[in-house]
């Protein structure tokens, strides 16, 4: 390949450190060696494997001017930051100055791209949340200045990011799934969990206190479907705290699993739900894995929902302001065989043609030209 580059990615945790964004970090760089690349990765935390590199995970001025030794090192070309607000901060400060200053001088001598998560956490009813929001907000315009190309996987984070006049171009840039398909025998794995042929099971995974502050539609599910005929189960994947919400109908909670396991509980269950404050959002990888394997989703309208979710068919989006509406949509779901194998089809063909490792790493190198 003659256009082939050598590109770094810095990130905060790799495997087997449990950290959504490492496992990014690992996926799109093996996608970006498929596409001819040589990929180098650099973490605080993690296994070293051949072209990893764990370095001191205390992020500060030390720390960062080794990196730069490293990338002149390896005559490398771009230079990738995963970024959340707290990714890299070391006590208890907002911001991290020695992060924006190698920034900078990253900037001096390579191409950069930032890949923004998260932008920032404020919210009006925390004061001192809206502080720190603050102040992590700015961090992130100085981090965005000093890019030349910005990445997000969510319209409203990159159409707020554009609203700040940055001199590089912002681009959208999906995220996929961090879980493998394994193969399993579904009506088997679900009869040893005590889970019959016509049991609906509905999952919660992830979304933290976009979920907790929902918790009302949770229990207005649990309420009217109990009042039906539908046996149904409640699975609480990726650590979701059980006591955020007081159930009636049986509850799995299979804490931390692997990836495979994972997988397994996927493909076991009916309905993916998503009742967060944030709404239905893109930069959800929890959401994209139940769309790979292949679950209709109900969720929520918010702040942080793309508008073309209202196009999927697959996907089902409520006003926040309503726990009985979103109730008695996940009650048709529920009730109906055959929108469920619908939706969930549609889903899943969406995610094999928009949203795999592969086609993210073509949309990240387009960007770049």
């Amino acid at each position: 390949m003659n256009n082939a580059k050598k590109i770094g990615i810095i990130t905060r945790a790799l495997p087997p450190e449990l950290c959504g964004i490492g496992d990014h970090s690992v996926l799109i760089g093996e996608s970006l060696k498929k596409c001819g690349h040589d990929v180098y990765t650099f973490a605080g935390k993690g296994e070293e494997r051949q072209n990893t590199y764990i370095i001191d995970d205390k992020w500060d001025r030390a720390t960062f001017s080794r990196l730069i030794v490293l990338f002149k090192e390896l005559k490398l070309d771009l230079i990738i930051l995963q970024y959340t607000p707290l990714m890299y901060l070391n006590t208890d400060d907002f911001q991290n100055s020695d992060l924006i200053d190698f920034w900078a001088s990253c900037r001096n001598y390579w191409e950069t791209a930032l890949i923004v998560h998260e932008t920032y956490f404020r919210v009006w009813w925390y004061p001192s949340g809206w502080i720190k929001g603050t102040i992590q907000k700015r961090s992130l315009k100085l981090l965005a200045n000093l890019s030349v190309h910005i990445f997000s996987a969510s319209h409203p984070l990159v159409n707020e990011i554009e609203s700040w006049e940055n001199e590089p171009k912002v681009h959208l840039l999906p995220i996929g799934s961090n879980f493998p398909i394994i193969s399993i025998n579904r009506e088997k794995w679900r009869l040893e969990n005590n889970i019959t042929k016509n049991d609906i099971v509905l999952v919660l995974f992830g979304g933290g206190m976009s979920l907790k502050w929902l918790s009302s539609h949770v229990k207005k599910v649990d309420s009217i479907l109990s009042k039906s005929k539908i046996r149904f189960h409640w699975l609480l994947l990726g650590g979701v705290p059980r006591e955020w919400f007081h159930l009636t109908a049986p509850v799995i909670s299979p804490g931390k699993i692997p990836a495979e396991a994972i997988s397994a509980w996927l493909q076991a269950s009916d309905i993916f739900l998503m009742p967060h404050y944030a709404g239905v959002c893109s930069k959800r990888g929890t959401l994209m894995a139940a769309m790979q394997h292949g679950l209709p989703v109900v969720g929520t309208w918010g702040s942080m929902t793309d508008a073309f979710w209202k196009d999927m068919q697959g996907v089902s989006c409520v006003e926040l302001s309503s726990p009985r509406r979103f109730a008695e949509v996940v009650l048709k779901t529920a009730s109906d065989n055959s929108l469920r194998q619908m939706h969930g089809l549609y889903n899943r063909n969406y995610y094999c043609a928009n949203l795999t490792w592969e086609h993210i790493a073509e949309v990240f190198l387009k960007a770049l030209q």
